[in-house]
């Protein structure tokens, strides 16, 4: 993972130098780049780590050492007050540190360059309260300079320091964890820098000892691999023996990343306090860290730039559906749900599936068979905070189709995965009904309603080009149109009461998903008055349950003025009847009809039933995003559909039907 900081402000005494700081686990090491100097006191931020579970970790110093008077702090997060908690505050004690440097002959040239200025940069970020020492080792460990607080003595001799000679690795690891053990202050810290193994047999010290004596010691070791022959097994062990961490630099050549972890690691060393702020889970990219605060008695103030890459954020996993045809379940991994992310699926440029939640089901219809690759997304505020691509293999769904009988229609509902070439939003297959060889119904919602049982019909399941993928022929058993109902009435008669036969079929004909056209119907009243108002009738309310695209909902039957059928993104579908009473539709849990989608926000518009056959639709701008609606237009609030017709919202349908096509009860398809 990498980090770029950059810091300006009256709170730095220096200028440092901007850098992509290499961290090791979740850690992000940050350093500042530049600073304008306040006479009156001094503020730094040292360090920066961003942990996505939902934690930002800020090391600052004050006045240049860890005893200045640091009170008033607020922070700033993008320029957002973040909530600053006093019990996540830990004061640094004083510090005694020893860097030990490889100075074998393998260091000569360029990788010795490299650590010297490293070293240099590390040191700079060091409170003037702690003591330093330097040691070399090569043939054997060789003091430097003994722990001391005269930090430019420290830096003098880096300049000393000569590349030649075998490896005594472990004999140094040796010296300085005996040397610590011996100090009083609470914090002891080895930097460790080579590039190689123990070689040469100059080590008196076994390896499995001084792993032991190590840990004994009370310190903790930060272990640096420079370049690919370095001891990484060893050196792990090392850090994790006493607490610390590892570090491979792959590059032995490269200063400039070699200074950055230093630089940061000594920032995060040298810090006099470090806070821990609550913070959800952050946009890949730059953020800005701004701190304020009152320094014996004085205002300053320290600003600081940070990237966030997140690496690591997706633990993506999938599990087939439960039978053909079923969702696959995708997880993005674990997340709280207060992390404020929004999870989508997509192939290519067509989303699949989005939710607040971090598992979602991927319906395999809609994508071709065979290996697929799509693309998990979780976007933060602000934009995306990871992606990742995974493949998945796609069975191959034969096609389906059903034909079933209700109160006085025919349900019918058809599935067909797509082409290669279709996409995952591409052309739905059509469904399509025939009586005496004439087309009574069509719609490539995934499902038809034909009215009528009395006359034998064949449902054919057609592809986007044309081509009949299955068929199914339906007739009436005998007796059947002649069956009751429980209120004693032929179920014929309901498909006949609201609009005659040919009315039924005309329903049947325009069910097809496209946008409400609104023209030439569009009501103009003055102010806001609710045209719905002179239609009103003391018709008592059915008992309501929120549509959320659970499989099943029960309702009152025969709703007088009419049905609206809401049908979600992958053809389920449940029926809402309508009254004079007002239906609130959006993505709150006070409305009537609540639909899933992240498009759909708290009341998005309301539905009133009128006379004869049409319904008034409210929408509610100021309160979500408008429904798809062809020739709307901003002053347009008010306007009228008709049954038959359709008003999509995200990626939903609600479906106008007369009262006489209301069902008892509905189920998923698929």
């Amino acid at each position: 993972m990498a980090t770029r900081l950059t810091f300006t402000g009256s709170s730095l005494p220096r200028a440092l130098v901007a850098a992509a700081v290499l961290c090791f686990g979740t850690s992000l090491l940050a350093a500042p780049a530049s600073a304008q100097v306040s006479p009156a006191a001094t503020l730094e931020i040292l360090s920066v780590e961003h942990d996505p579970a939902g934690s930002l970790v800020v090391g600052l110093r004050a006045g240049g050492d860890r005893h200045a008077d640091i009170r008033n702090l607020t922070v700033f997060v993008d320029d957002v007050p973040v909530a600053l908690d006093l019990g996540q505050r830990e004061a640094a004690t004083d510090l005694a540190l020893m860097l030990v440097i490889d100075t074998s002959g393998s260091m000569l040239g360029a990788p010795m360059d490299a650590a010297r200025e490293a070293a240099r940069a590390l040191i700079g970020q060091l409170s003037v309260n702690d003591r330093v020492s330097v040691v070399s080792f090569a043939d054997a460990p060789l003091w430097q300079v003994g722990l001391t607080q005269d930090h430019d003595l420290a830096l003098s001799v880096l300049e000393y320091l000569l590349a030649e000679g075998s490896t005594a690795l472990y004999d140094a690891v040796a010296l300085a964890g005996r040397e610590l053990s011996l100090v009083h202050e609470e914090r002891r810290v080895v930097v460790l820098l080579s590039d190689g193994q123990d070689f040469g047999g100059v080590s008196a010290i076994a390896r499995g000892t001084t792993i032991e004596d190590a840990r004994a010691s009370g310190a903790t070791f930060y272990a640096v691999g420079l370049g690919p022959e370095s001891d990484a097994e060893y050196l792990v062990e090392l850090a994790d023996a006493t607490g610390g961490e590892f570090y491979s630099m792959r590059d032995g050549r490269d200063a400039g990343a070699l200074t950055a972890l230093f630089e940061g690691l000594g920032g995060r060393l040298g810090a006099s306090e470090t806070y821990t702020l609550p913070v959800s889970v952050l946009a890949q990219g730059s953020h800005e860290l701004k701190l304020r605060a009152v320094i014996d008695g004085e205002p300053a103030s320290a600003t600081a730039s940070f990237d966030v890459s997140n690496e690591g954020l997706l633990q993506p996993s999938v599990q087939p559906g439960t039978a053909p045809g079923r969702p696959l379940r995708v997880s993005f991994g674990s997340f709280a749900p207060s992390s404020g992310l929004t999870f989508e699926v997509r192939s290519g440029d067509d989303r699949l599936a989005t939710s607040t939640s971090a598992e979602l089901e991927l319906d395999p219809w809609v994508l071709s068979p065979g290996p697929q690759e799509v693309t998990l997304i979780a976007y933060a505020s602000g934009g995306i905070a990871a992606q990742e691509s995974i493949a998945l293999d796609i069975p191959s769904l034969a096609p389906a189709l059903t034909v079933v009988a209700g109160e006085g229609v025919l349900e019918i509902r058809g599935q067909a995965q797509a082409s290669p070439t279709d996409g995952a939003n591409g052309q739905r297959p059509a469904l399509v009904a025939f009586r005496g060889g004439v087309e009574v119904g069509r719609s490539d919602t995934g499902s038809l309603m034909v009215s009528g049982l009395d006359e034998p019909t064949t449902v054919e399941l057609r592809s986007a080009d044309g081509s009949v993928l299955a068929t199914r022929q339906w007739t009436a058993p005998p007796g059947a149109v002649a069956a009751e109902s429980g209120d004693g009435i032929p179920v014929w008669v309901f498909g006949l009461v609201p609009v005659g036969l040919a009315g039924a079929v005309l329903v049947g004909r325009r069910l097809r998903r496209r946008p409400l056209s609104v023209a030439d119907r569009v009501l103009r009243p003055v102010g806001r008055t609710n045209p719905a108002e002179e239609h009103a009738s003391p018709i008592s309310s059915p008992q309501l349950v929120a549509v959320d695209g659970e499989p099943v909902q029960r309702f009152q039957k025969d709703a007088p003025l009419g049905v609206v059928m809401v049908v979600d993104g992958s053809g389920r579908r449940k029926a809402v009847p309508l009254t004079a009473r007002p239906l609130t539709v959006g993505s709150s849990l006070a409305c009537d009809i609540v639909l899933g989608d992240p498009v759909v926000r708290g009341q998005h518009l309301r539905l009133t039933a009128l006379q004869r056959d049409e319904v008034q639709v409210h929408v509610l701008p100021e309160r979500g995003a408008r429904p798809h609606l062809r020739a709307y237009q901003a002053e347009e609030e008010w306007l009228i559909a008709h049954h038959g017709e359709q008003i999509d919202i995200g990626s939903y349908s609600l479906q106008i039907l007369p009262a006489g096509m209301a069902i008892e009860e509905t189920e998923a398809v698929g």
